[in-house]
C-alpha cells in the first residue's frame, strides 16, 4: 500500500515534517535535526558533516561528533543567522526548516565558498581559550555561538570573501560583560528580539560597528 501525500500550501513542508515527527512518537525519538537531514538533505548538508569532523571545530565543541545531530544543528543556526537572520522569526524549528530547504538549491560555487568561510572563521578563533563558547554553566552556548558567528562573518559574507577578522579574548570577554547580550543568552533566547539583540551586540562589540537598534529590531 502507497500513500501520495502532497501539500499545496503553506509552501513550507510543514505537513511532511509533522508526519515525520507523528510517526516518530514510539521507540527512540528522532531529534528535530535528524528529521531536518532526513527531509532537507542535499550537498550543503554533505558540507555540514564535512566541516563537522574538524578538529578545530570539534575542539571548541565536544571531541566526538553527537549521537543525535546536535552539532550539526548548530552550524545549521549559524549559517541561517549568518544568511537569514534578519528575517528571523521564531519559531526556530519551523526557521532551520525553512533554510535547511532553500540550501538545496545552493550551487557547488556557495557551498564551496561557505566551506571556506567558515574554515576562515575557525582560524580566526584559533587563539581563543577552548572554553570560550562556554557558559556559566560549562556547556556549550549555542545562542552565543550563533551570533558571534553570525556577526564577525558577516562583512566578509556581504563582500564575498574570506577577511575574518581575528577574534580575541579581550573582545569576546566585552561582549560577554554586556548585561543585555548577556540576559538575551540566558532567557527566551528564540524570541526574535533576542536572537536579533544578540548579533547586534556582537556586532558592536566584536567588529566594532554601530548599529541602530530600530533597524534590526
Amino acid at each position: 500500500r502507497c500513500v501520495i501525500i502532497k501539500q499545496y500550501s503553506p509552501d513550507d513542508d510543514s505537513s511532511m515534517y509533522e508526519i515525520f515527527y507523528r510517526l516518530n512518537t514510539g521507540g527512540v525519538n528522532l531529534t528535530p535535526q535528524e528529521i531536518r537531514g532526513s527531509i532537507y538533505h542535499s550537498k550543503f548538508y554533505d558540507l555540514l558533516y564535512k566541516i563537522n569532523l574538524d578538529a578545530r571545530w570539534r575542539s571548541i565543541t565536544q571531541p566526538n561528533p553527537d549521537l543525535h545531530m546536535k552539532d550539526i544543528e548548530i552550524l545549521v543556526r549559524g549559517f541561517a543567522m549568518l544568511i537569514n537572520g534578519e528575517s528571523y522569526n521564531p519559531s526556530m524549528i519551523k526557521f532551520l526548516n525553512i533554510f535547511s530547504k532553500k540550501a538545496k538549491e545552493n550551487s557547488d560555487e556557495t557551498n564551496q565558498y561557505l566551506e571556506k568561510l567558515f574554515y576562515a572563521f575557525l582560524d580566526a578563533c584559533k587563539d581563543l581559550p577552548k572554553d570560550s563558547f562556554l557558559s556559566q554553566t560549562c556547556k556549550f552556548s549555542v545562542s552565543m555561538y550563533e551570533a558571534i558567528f553570525a556577526a564577525i562573518c558577516s562583512n566578509a559574507y556581504n563582500a564575498k570573501n574570506l577577511e575574518v577578522p581575528k577574534l580575541t579574548s579581550d573582545k569576546l570577554k566585552q561582549l560577554k560583560d554586556d548585561t543585555k547580550f548577556s540576559e538575551a543568552t540566558k532567557r527566551q533566547t528564540t524570541s526574535r528580539k533576542n536572537v536579533l539583540l544578540r548579533i547586534q551586540k556582537a556586532r558592536e562589540k566584536l567588529l566594532k560597528a554601530k548599529i541602530q537598534t530600530a533597524n534590526i529590531l
